[in-house]
């Protein structure tokens, strides 16, 4: 198995060491389009963790945010049963999005791929800081 490298931008509640959980690993009422257009905005928590495929990317995804410190992590996929859809794919993008130009250019710009539910800690680097 090829392993896989991702990276994410923390929420500031997040800690590597316990792993990353989605907001809410139960969730059947958000999609992937809701989640790429809303985010955590239309009111609902998905089951979904966003990931960049480059380190380029989630830096440019950081200076688009808000969010401090800027704390990012590196994560390999360890395991075959950590699932996850990589919408940089365009058949992905067609399936998912057929009518949403917006959710397309958002996951081209920022390289997202969605895990579902979690990613065990051992599949975490320590966070880097990028400076303020």
């Amino acid at each position: 198995m090829t392993m896989e490298t991702y990276y994410r931008l923390l929420r500031p509640d997040e800690n590597p060491s316990l792993g990353l959980f989605a907001k809410n690993q139960f969730s059947d009422v958000f999609s992937v389009e809701d989640h790429v257009t809303n985010g955590s905005k239309a009111g609902y928590d998905s089951r979904y963790i966003s990931c960049c495929k480059t380190w380029e990317a989630v830096v440019d995804f950081a200076a688009n945010t808000f969010t401090n410190p800027k704390r990012i992590v590196q994560i390999t996929i360890k395991y075959p049963t950590i699932q996850r859809i990589d919408l940089t794919d365009p058949t992905k993008q067609m399936m998912y999005f057929p009518c949403n130009q917006k959710a397309i250019n958002y996951v081209n710009r920022f390289q997202e791929v969605l895990i579902l539910d979690k990613v065990p800690p051992d599949c975490l680097s320590a966070p880097v800081v990028l400076p303020s």
